[in-house]
C-alpha cells in the first residue's frame, strides 16, 4: 500500500467530505428558500427515490409540490387513534417512466430514510408506543420476535441491549454545524450592538475556519457526541482560559446547560462599559455600604441574593463557592456523558474575580 503524506490524505478527505455534501445537498429540501417551518433544528426533508415530487421529514411529516403554483402541500399527520398510523398514497415512477401508486405510512418512511435497519429487523417499533409520533429518535427496527415481547410488555426497549443507529444527512442544508459556524462568525465579525461587542471582545476565528465553513463542518462532525438531546454548543473557553480564538485545537462541544454555567462565570454582568466594574457576581449596596453576589441556581429563572460583606473581595469568595460547586455538580451529572478530558476541566475549573477578556 502506497504511503500518504497526512497533509495529503487531509486534503483527500476534505474533497470526499465536500463531494458527500454536494450529493446530500441534491436530496435535501431547502426549506428556507422554500418558506417551511421547521418542527425543531434537527428537522430535515428528503425526498423519495423514484419521485419527483415527495419529500419526507425526520419528523415524520411527508410533503409534495405537485401543485401548479408549486407550493408544498403537507399531507395528514395524526389519524387520531395512538394505536393506529395514518395511510398514504404517493407517486412513484418506473425505470420506464410508469407512474405507479405506492401504499405506505409515515414509519415506514421515515425509517427507511433516518435508520439504519440491522440484519434480522424487519419491524418498526414506537418507542412511547404512539403510533402518530413518527420522530425518527422514536423510532427503532426490532425484529419479529422483539415486536411482539415489546408489544406485550415482556420487554422494554431499554432490555433489547442496543442502539438504533441513523443515517447522517451532513448537508449544508441540513447539518446543524452549518448553523452554529454562522453564529460564531456572527459573533467576531458581525453584529455592532453593545452586548454581542462586549461579550465577545476581540474574539476571532482561525483563518482555517473563517475561510472555509466546511473545515468547521469536518471539525464539529468529528467531535459531536449526543447529550440526551440537549442542544450543544461550542465553547471556547473551558480547556484554554481566557483563549479569544475559535479553533479546533481550543474550542469543544458541551451541553448548552454547561456552556451556560460557564458563560455565566466568566462574563461582566453589565451591559454597559461606562459601568462600575466589580469582580464577577458581585454588585455594590449604596444605602448599606455593603458589597454582596447574586447567583442564580442550576434549574431555576430566578437570581438569589448572597450575604452582605464588608469588602467586593469577600462577596466574590463566596460568589466563587457557589458558582464552582454548581459546575461541580453538573460536571457530575454529565459524566457518562461527556468525554473524560471535559469532565476533567470542569471539576478542576477555578471562577476567577474578573472575565479573562476585561485585561
Amino acid at each position: 500500500m502506497a504511503y500518504i503524506k497526512v497533509k495529503d490524505r487531509r486534503r483527500f478527505e476534505r474533497k470526499e467530505f465536500r463531494d458527500y455534501i454536494k450529493l446530500s445537498d441534491d436530496k435535501v429540501l431547502d426549506t428556507k428558500k422554500n418558506n417551511i417551518d421547521l418542527l425543531g433544528d434537527d428537522e430535515i426533508f428528503v425526498q423519495l427515490e423514484d419521485t419527483q415530487h415527495y419529500w419526507i421529514s425526520s419528523h415524520g411529516r411527508l410533503t409534495n409540490n405537485m401543485r401548479k403554483d408549486k407550493t408544498f402541500k403537507f399531507h395528514k399527520m395524526d389519524s387520531g387513534d395512538p394505536k393506529r398510523s395514518v395511510h398514504w398514497t404517493i407517486v412513484t415512477y418506473d425505470f420506464d417512466g410508469t407512474a405507479l401508486h405506492e401504499e405506505t405510512s409515515p414509519e415506514i418512511l421515515v425509517a427507511r430514510y433516518f435508520l439504519i435497519r440491522p440484519t434480522g429487523c424487519n419491524k418498526i417499533w414506537h418507542i412511547d408506543e404512539n403510533m402518530n409520533n413518527n420522530y425518527y429518535k422514536n423510532l427503532i427496527y426490532v425484529s419479529a420476535e422483539e415486536y411482539e415481547l415489546l408489544r406485550k410488555h415482556v420487554k422494554t426497549v431499554a432490555e433489547l441491549g442496543r442502539e438504533q443507529e441513523y443515517y447522517d444527512y451532513n448537508t449544508v442544508k441540513g447539518n446543524p454545524a452549518y448553523k452554529i459556524y454562522e453564529g460564531i462568525y456572527a459573533r467576531c465579525y458581525g453584529g455592532s450592538s453593545l452586548f454581542v461587542n462586549q461579550c465577545y471582545d476581540d474574539a476571532y476565528m482561525c483563518d482555517e475556519w473563517k475561510n472555509s465553513r466546511d473545515f468547521f463542518a469536518e471539525w464539529y462532525s468529528a467531535n459531536y457526541y449526543e447529550c440526551g438531546g440537549e442542544r450543544m454548543a461550542v465553547d471556547k473557553d473551558l480547556l484554554c482560559r481566557g483563549n479569544k480564538a475559535y479553533a479546533p485545537d481550543k474550542c469543544c462541544i458541551l451541553p448548552e446547560t454547561i456552556n451556560s454555567a460557564l458563560a455565566s462565570a466568566t462574563k461582566r454582568r453589565s451591559r454597559y462599559k461606562s459601568a462600575k466594574v466589580y469582580a464577577i457576581g458581585v454588585d455594590y449596596d449604596k444605602a448599606r455600604d455593603k458589597f454582596f453576589a447574586r447567583i442564580t441556581p442550576f434549574g431555576h429563572d430566578k437570581q438569589v441574593k448572597l450575604h452582605y460583606w464588608d469588602t467586593e473581595e469577600e462577596a466574590f469568595q463566596e460568589y466563587k463557592l457557589f458558582k464552582e460547586s454548581e459546575i461541580r455538580v453538573l460536571a457530575l451529572r454529565y459524566r457518562d456523558k461527556i468525554p473524560d478530558r471535559l469532565f476533567d476541566a470542569l471539576i478542576k475549573y477555578e471562577v476567577r474575580p474578573y472575565s479573562p477578556y476585561e485585561s
